[in-house]
């Protein structure tokens, strides 16, 4: 890892310490760019909110650290119209000489912690996300329960697949290191090993939506 992969490492860490900054990169990596309305509007945040944590004067936003960059298109207004897209943001795992920096620098592992935490928090807004799709989801095949046609076509708008198994400490070698082992049975199943495939563009568009807006497209079936 160069000295410039580490500072840009410690500039995601920090980054990511700031919900709506993690939610303006959450947003860019699923849309390829977005107009700084068009973010405000699907983060349900005012545009002066967007503009400030892009660039700041203390060069602490995302533009400012060269994590996201724009580009500017003629408008009818004042200004052009910046059109931002994500440059490449990868999460950090402690290599070693993140973890030689972490030594030299101790008050790093409060920031990679919190940097872990936030990764969490993100996560956990998508699946409160989901559960409150499925909530509102089972409020549609309800209101349709007497139209088998209408009730496959929801069906269609479901939220794919989450699948989850308990592993031990050797199937974790495995699966980090594939190299052929012994598993003893015996041992204990000290992990949890979770794959889940969402549709995040649609639960984000949902999200905002005071209706119920069917797709059909979302999964694939035979007919």
């Amino acid at each position: 890892m160069s000295e410039l992969e580490l500072e840009r490492s410690k500039n995601i860490i920090k980054v990511f310490q700031s919900r709506v900054k993690s939610q303006i990169i959450q947003i860019l990596s699923i849309y390829r760019e977005l107009s700084t309305k068009q973010i405000a509007e699907r983060l349900s945040k005012s545009k002066t909110t967007i503009l400030r944590n892009m660039e700041t004067e203390d060069k602490t936003g995302l533009v400012d650290l060269d994590l996201v960059g724009y580009k500017e298109k003629q408008s009818s207004g004042k200004y052009p119209k910046r059109l931002y897209y994500l440059k490449n943001i990868e999460h950090i795992d402690p290599s070693e000489q993140l973890n030689k920096l972490m030594h030299d620098n101790p008050s790093l592992v409060i920031e990679y912690n919190n940097y872990r935490l936030s990764l969490f928090t993100e996560l956990k807004g998508i699946i409160d996300s989901s559960i409150s799709y499925l909530q509102r989801l089972g409020d549609e095949l309800d209101k349709n329960k007497d139209k088998p046609e209408e009730l496959l076509n929801l069906r269609k708008d479901n939220l794919g697949t989450l699948s989850f198994n308990y592993i031990s400490q050797t199937q974790l070698r495995n699966l980090v290191n594939p190299i052929k082992q012994h598993v003893d049975d015996n041992e204990i199943k000290e992990y949890l090993n979770i794959r889940m495939i969402l549709p995040i563009k649609r639960l984000i568009e949902m999200h905002n939506k005071d209706y119920w807006e069917k797709d059909g497209g979302l999964w694939f079936y035979r007919e």
